[in-house]
């Protein structure tokens, strides 16, 4: 077969130190055997140790060290110092002699004698056992390969099976290595499987392994491939029993060889009868080598995969009944994910990797009790580093022994998470760990890789060992500021207190005020007006998940550029720089925010790998069939017929997703492109479902009927086990939602984009229900990042993604476009000619050289890319202004002239007010509210009764209105114009006033139907315009809307107006603080200053109110005067409440008076 593996032993003093003796028994075996004698070099009737232990110590490196790591020795110019970090490694494993360490004398020389006298080269020591086995312990004590030749002279091999036993009678030597040998041989398969993790690794050279690779791979109908009897090597030493005293020396030598004759002949039989005992026949094995690059091609291979897709789909479709399974080699299958597993490809690696557990996941599922399927699945997730999946494999079998000791918690240091006893990271994820104490760095993998998890447990592991650091997450949505909170407090808990850290997620938070460190978690806005207005503000990392919007058509997009731009520009140390994204092919392009030399690979990570399996069906009512789709080949292949039905979705999600395959609950995900369809098939859906009778979704749904409405379709369906998940629901009520869903109460979730934004929801099951975001085609990012929300890898091994296709609207080819589709190499968004073109960056230019910033909005411009060009000119203003290098100024250098710089410099620095760094506001709206304010502009007072006056409120818009140019710049919104009136502002007067005031949801949303009812005209039902009839459809649609403006306007549009406002009055009146407001009283939803106080904690507006209401149980004063919330907070009867206090009980403990409660 050509080359096999060299020996590693040193051997050339071998001969000097053990001495052969010669005798004539034999075995009588039918296979080849060897039964040979050794004794030490003897000098003056001792046996000689000295030479020996010269001996070991030039060999420990050797016999501790793999091949692989020899050579990474050599070539780092560090061969010198292999056996001292061999000795560190084995005085860390265990103490010296410790018998089933690799510390034991007998274990290492049964690698000398296997090596130099049987010449069977080393696979794995005892030391290298110890490491790969993880927590399957391996009861041999060496793993060797043998290479010999038959009668025939044909080649055939042996794996061999090492053990030893030194001790001092030779019968009971016999018996114990013969106990070892036993218990090897009822576990050979798996010590096959672990020697074939390494047993080719950078060890053969190309013709060999291309030798080896025609012959070891599974063909088709072929039973009699190169294989591998199993074979066992036995180091025995005892103790001889003879006196040197009482010999001369020439008589002691021949003594000696005399008494091993004679022992070696009285215990003949009795290791006859042993290996009789064993009844070990010999089993053939197959074993794989480590050369892929053309694995994924083999014909055979690609038909046994689909052969298991297909049986797969069929059982998961509950189609049995109806089609028979294809049959086909389970073993070959399993051969082949085994082999595909151990790939080394430097290209084609992780797609190996992915498709080593697709086979072995799909037939877990298609197998479920075949127990070798489980055996080779557990080391497949072991070769790919996939710990979480080898767990669930555990849990989700009926241990035997075995299993238990096969299955249990993986002890691998490598991938050990600091700080948590039971958890490990992906492979993957370990090495995007190991990255982020770069000073730059990006990454991308997969929506079920973790990314957000990984810096989460960075920085746990920063705070625990004493870091003193200031950290910031930047994230998408106001949402996920929420989810990540919470993750991140329950991460911590008392290791908040305990390190000195606070969680932060708003500007206004009382901890600022105080001396801690901090772990920023916020949206791009907040942080820039977070670094404006604390400028001394020390970052030290700043993480920015979702880093792919920096790249396409996003209004956002221009705050990520500020906040970084600001960052860099500030008279402090650079902060280490972090981004993370989804499906990116080249992370490191927003490297080039930085600079144009930071953006090199070398500086980034970008992986495919994903640790769960999603197979893609597709439901065509069109064509009336079901199908699953082989992304390999990219063929469809038909699985049944469709049945003509009434309501394609309810179809799919009564007998496709349905509890039929096994005890545990199906999570499904039901994807629409827009809200309103979401709803409304959600509603349609759960009115053929009954009620769940589950005590935590009725405990849910009464409180989103308190405290939103009775009428509100959410409280109905969600008894039932269904739900939607939109962006504007009440962030305590969508977390409940999460929650629920997560643990299983909620069954069906209807989402829309909002799902593409990292919120985590675990699914069996996705229905794709469109190929569109709204009215827009779904984006080769935003595809994958969406479909790879299922089967999320902490619940579940595989996943399904149901594309459907009803009749007349998304065609199958649609879908199979986007499949094929690989996410092209992105671009940002400032220097891709698909967001903002030569003509626009042109017009940019123009407007400012004239010495303004009101760019008009050309024909054809989306209000998407209008507002970016609006954000990235306040920028460029201050990049030139300020002489700053950003990304910004560097793409629009083309642009400019010299005398167009200076044109602009001299232009805005003559300026009375100046543009800032608040890209939300332009300079010329900025002087028109200086102006205002100078002469008397103020929030108008409220009545004597403590409230807010409507018309006060309108009136103020309108000036607003005026002075911040929303006809212009929010035309949609607050500027938009019907008949000469601006419409909108009175309805958001209505919404305004309530809110302020601190009124609840309830309050408000009956307010806004009062409206509705008193003002039915020019209402807008599922995008016509009609007159309010009150009705059901009707309210929930107010009820929405409501939700809506309070989420998107109230609290995002008018806040920002309303900051800039409060900021401005303060410089002009000269003050840091002043009563009235109106800002404060829209950030906290409240003109009360305790629930204010509340919030500035943490909690949220609804906690702090209910806190507010009652407040004699649960406030009292400390002997300072100063507020503390009671114990009893933390076991409160409202879930919200109760949820909130026990996490920031450990964020902000010094509100809590905790002294009595345990």
């Amino acid at each position: 077969m050509g080359n096999l593996p060299d020996k590693t032993l040193h051997g050339g003093l071998f001969n000097n130190i053990f001495f052969e003796v010669s005798h004539s028994e034999k075995l009588n075996l039918r296979n080849p055997e060897q039964l040979r004698l050794f004794h030490l070099e003897v000098s003056n009737n001792l046996f000689v140790f000295g030479h020996l232990q010269q001996f070991i110590q030039r060999n420990i490196g050797q016999y501790v060290f793999s091949r692989a790591q020899i050579e990474e020795y050599e070539l780092d110019g560090n061969a010198f110092s292999v056996g001292l970090d061999a000795m560190n490694v084995m005085k860390a494993n265990a103490n010296p002699g410790e018998r089933d360490s690799g510390n034991d004398l007998g274990e290492i020389l049964l690698y000398v004698f296997l090596e130099e006298v049987l010449k069977a080269p080393k696979i794995l020591s005892k030391v290298e056992l110890k490491a790969q086995s993880g927590s399957y312990d391996s009861e041999c004590d060496a793993i060797h390969f043998l290479s010999s030749t038959n009668s025939n002279g044909n080649s055939y091999y042996n794996i061999v099976f090492g053990t030893s036993s030194i001790v001092g009678d030779v019968k009971d030597a016999i018996d114990a290595a013969f106990d070892r040998v036993a218990k090897i041989h009822s576990k050979s398969e798996q010590e096959i499987l672990l020697a074939e993790n390494t047993i080719f690794t950078k060890t053969v050279d190309q013709s060999t392994a291309q030798k080896i690779k025609d012959l070891l791979l599974p063909k088709k109908g072929k039973k009699h491939r190169v294989s591998y009897d199993t074979a066992f090597g036995i180091f025995l030493a005892y103790d001889l029993g003879l006196n040197p005293n009482n010999y001369t020396n020439q008589d002691f030598e021949v003594q000696l060889e005399q008494k091993m004759k004679k022992d070696i002949k009285a215990h003949t039989q009795y290791i006859i009868d042993k290996i009789n005992n064993l009844n070990s026949n010999k089993g053939l094995y197959k074993i794989g080598n480590l050369l892929f690059s053309d694995i994924d091609q083999n014909e055979y291979l690609n038909e046994l995969y689909e052969q298991i897709l297909y049986n797969y789909a069929i059982k998961q479709l509950n189609l049995t009944h109806i089609q028979n399974y294809a049959d086909f080699n389970v073993t070959d299958a399993l051969r082949f994910a085994d082999l595909l597993s151990k790939s080394t490809h430097p290209e084609k690696r992780e797609q190996h990797h992915i498709l080593a557990q697709e086979i072995v996941t799909l037939l877990l599922y298609s197998h479920p009790d075949n127990e070798t399927i489980r055996i080779y699945a557990g080391f497949v997730f072991s070769n790919t580093g996939n710990y979480p999946g080898r767990k669930l494999i555990a849990s989700a079998v009926d241990h035997t022994d075995m299993l238990d000791e096969l299955f249990s918690a993986f002890r691998s240091d490598y991938l050990a998470i600091p700080g948590e006893t039971d958890m490990k990271f992906l492979a993957a994820q370990k090495k995007v760990y190991q990255r982020l104490k770069d000073e730059y760095f990006s990454y991308s993998g997969p929506t079920s890789m973790g990314k957000s998890f990984i810096m989460r447990k960075f920085i746990k592991a920063q705070v625990q060992t004493g870091v003193k650091n200031n950290y910031a997450l930047l994230v998408p949505t106001k949402a996920l500021i929420n989810e990540i909170r919470s993750q991140t407090i329950n991460d911590m808990k008392s290791d908040l207190e305990k390190y000195n850290y606070r969680v932060v997620t708003s500007s206004g938070e009382i901890a600022l005020k105080e001396k801690h460190n901090f772990i920023f978690i916020l949206t791009p806005e907040r942080m820039l007006y977070l670094l404006i207005e604390r400028p001394d503000l020390k970052i030290d990392y700043i993480f920015i998940d979702e880093a792919h919007k920096l790249s396409g058509k996003n209004r956002r997009a221009p705050f990520y550029y500020q906040v970084v731009n600001l960052l860099l520009n500030r008279n402090q140390p650079h902060p280490h720089f972090i981004f993370a994204s989804p499906n990116v092919p080249n992370p490191e392009v927003y490297l080039r925010l930085l600079s144009a030399e930071s953006a090199n690979k070398e500086r980034s990570l970008a992986s495919t790998y994903s640790p769960v399996v999603q197979v893609k069906f597709f439901v065509d009512e069109n064509e009336g069939k079901i199908s699953v789709y082989n992304e390999r080949a990219n063929k469809v292949i038909d699985i049944g017929a469709l049945p003509e039905v009434d309501n394609l979705l309810n179809y799919c999600l009564h007998n496709i997703h349905l509890n039929k395959n096994g005890a545990k609950n199906q999570q499904t995900i039901v994807f629409y492109g827009s809200k309103q369809k979401a709803i409304d098939n959600a509603i349609n859906y759960a009115a053929n479902l009954e009620d769940k009778n589950d005590a935590r979704l009725n405990e849910l749904a009464r409180d989103i009927e308190r405290e939103i409405h009775s009428d509100y379709y959410l409280a109905k369906i969600i008894r039932r086990g269904v739900a939607y998940h939109i962006g504007y629901l009440p962030s305590a009520v969508r977390m409940r939602i999460e929650d629920l869903f997560r643990e299983g109460s909620i069954s069906t979730m209807f989402c829309t984009s909002t799902l593409l934004e990292g919120v985590n929801l675990p699914a069996d099951n996705l229905l794709i229900m469109g190929s569109k975001i709204s009215r827009s085609k779904m984006t080769p990012i935003d595809f994958r990042n969406l479909i790879g929300r299922v089967g999320r890898i902490e619940y579940n091994l595989h996943g399904n993604v149901f594309f459907v296709s009803e009749k007349n609207k998304t065609k199958k080819e649609e879908y199979i476009k986007l499949l094929d589709k690989n996410v092209p190499e992105q671009v940002l968004s400032i220097e891709s000619s698909n967001v903002l073109k030569k003509a626009e960056k042109e017009a940019i230019v123009e407007t400012l050289v004239s010495g303004s910033v009101s760019i008009e909005k050309q024909k054809g411009i989306s209000e998407e890319v209008y507002l970016m060009m609006r954000k990235f000119a306040l920028i460029l203003v201050n990049d030139i202004t300020h002489n700053r290098n950003s990304i910004i100024k560097r793409e629009f250098e083309e642009y400019l002239t010299a005398e167009d710089e200076q044109k602009i410099r001299e232009a805005f620095l003559n300026k009375t007010v100046q543009q800032d760094d608040d890209i939300n506001i332009s300079v010329d709206q900025t002087s028109n509210l200086v102006r205002a304010i100078q002469n008397g502009l103020a929030y108008p007072e409220k009545d004597s009764s403590g409230k807010f006056v409507y018309n006060d409120i309108l009136n103020f818009l309108e000036q607003l209105c005026s002075i911040f140019k929303w006809e212009q710049y929010e035309s949609t919104t607050l500027g938009r114009v019907k008949d000469g009136q601006h419409t909108l502002l009175r309805w958001y007067a209505v919404i305004l006033s309530q809110w302020m005031e601190g009124h609840g949801l309830s309050f408000i949303i009956s307010r806004a139907l009062n409206f509705r009812k008193e003002n039915p005209h020019s209402f807008w039902y599922n995008y016509k315009q009609t007159t309010y009839k009150d009705d059901l459809p009707h309210r929930n649609s107010v009820i929405s809307d409501t939700l809506e403006v309070i989420e998107n306007i109230i609290l995002f549009s008018i806040s920002n107006y309303f900051l800039r406002f409060s900021n401005e009055y303060k410089r002009v009146h000269g003050v840091t603080e002043f009563d009235n407001n109106w800002y404060e009283y829209v950030e906290y939803g409240t003109t009360s200053p305790l629930t204010i106080l509340l919030q500035r904690h943490g909690f949220s507006r609804e906690t702090s109110t209910y806190i507010r209401n009652n407040k004699t149980e649960y406030v009292l004063e400390d002997e300072e005067g100063k507020l503390k919330l009671r114990s009893s907070l933390l076991e409160a009867s409202n879930f919200n409440v109760r949820r909130e206090a026990n996490e920031i009980r450990f964020n902000s403990p010094e509100i809590f008076d905790l002294e009595t409660y345990i």
